[in-house]
């Protein structure tokens, strides 16, 4: 079975009271549902890299990561997805792509009255469990 490697970021405001969700768009698995913006780790890139470049291709985003929230391994009906999530703060303001049409900066409460990818569910689960990030 198929078993991708795979980054997300749980993208904090500035004060940190709201997040960045994004919306998936039409044409693609899952479309409707929201998520925390990220993307495929390519070949010999760190999850790090990864993840900066998916959020610059996507978002035109630049971001500072603050910690490691961890690995959510996850299965779909085509295979298995290795979700390594980051929280981070934006340095600058994101812009509509191609790829990223519609996003949100959501306050923290309000994040489970959008219907979540189901993969983005435990990251956010444990995000909130582990407090507020420390400068």
């Amino acid at each position: 079975m198929k078993r991708l490697q795979v980054v997300a970021a749980i993208i904090e405001e500035e004060n940190g009271e709201r997040v960045l969700i994004a919306e998936r768009p039409p044409g693609k698995s899952s479309a409707g549902l929201w998520e925390f913006p990220g993307g495929k780790i390519e070949s010999g890139e760190s999850p790090e890299a990864a993840l900066k470049r998916e959020l610059r291709e996507e978002l035109n985003l630049e971001v500072e990561i603050v910690r490691f929230l961890g690995e959510f391994p996850h299965q779909y009906d085509w295979g298995w997805i290795d979700l390594k999530v980051f929280v981070t703060k934006a340095k600058n303001t994101p812009q509509a792509t191609a790829d990223v049409r519609h996003f949100s900066w959501v306050p923290k409460r309000e994040v489970e009255n959008y219907p979540l990818l189901a993969a983005d569910r435990k990251p956010w689960s444990r995000y909130l469990e582990s407090g507020p990030t420390t400068e």
